[in-house]
């Protein structure tokens, strides 16, 4: 039987440029966070940019002034446990001091299913939010059935099983 894996991919609009002061606790914090995410069960792997360190570098045509994170996880639970119940949570808290608040109407994070040899692009990425942003799904729509089981009948099906990722996970547990 093939094995999946979740991509997840989520930008946020920085209130200033990088090398500001206002993003100075961000900046100084990502190493941190980049190692407690690859140091997580579960964790598969992520987008690094030219350094090697963190995607800061990173960019897509669509959205020129985003950081863009880009990460493969072994399954829903994994990314859950780091987002909402890891040191990563604390941050999580702080994005309003760095980050542009997004519209609820507009795509910014998303989840989707991949082979497990699969390494999920930033292209890729891009074109799932497109999709959303085009059938007017927004940041409503939730896994509806998170079971390892499903997966293979999602990923066979004819339709694009792309879903966004909620803001509080809790809701689908």
């Amino acid at each position: 039987m093939e094995q999946y894996h979740l991509a997840q991919f989520n930008l946020a609009i920085p209130i200033a440029p990088l090398d500001s002061p206002e993003m100075a606790g961000f900046m100084e914090s990502l190493a941190t966070i980049n190692s407690l995410a690859e140091q997580s069960t579960g964790f598969v792997w992520r987008l690094k940019g030219d350094d090697d360190s963190n995607s800061t570098d990173c960019s897509s045509e669509e959205f020129p002034n985003a950081i863009l994170t880009l990460s493969v996880w072994k399954d829903i639970e994994s990314l859950k446990e780091f987002v909402y119940k890891s040191h990563h949570a604390s941050y999580m808290a702080k994005r309003s001091q760095w980050f542009v608040k997004h519209d609820n109407d507009t795509p910014y994070q998303v989840l989707w299913w991949i082979k497990d040899y699969h390494t999920p692009t930033i292209s890729e990425a891009v074109s799932k939010l497109k999709y959303l942003k085009m059938h007017r799904i927004g940041n409503r729509i939730i896994f509806h059935d998170t079971r390892p089981y499903c997966l293979p009948y999602f990923l066979n099906s004819n339709s694009d099983f792309t879903m966004t990722f909620p803001s509080y996970i809790d809701a689908i547990s």
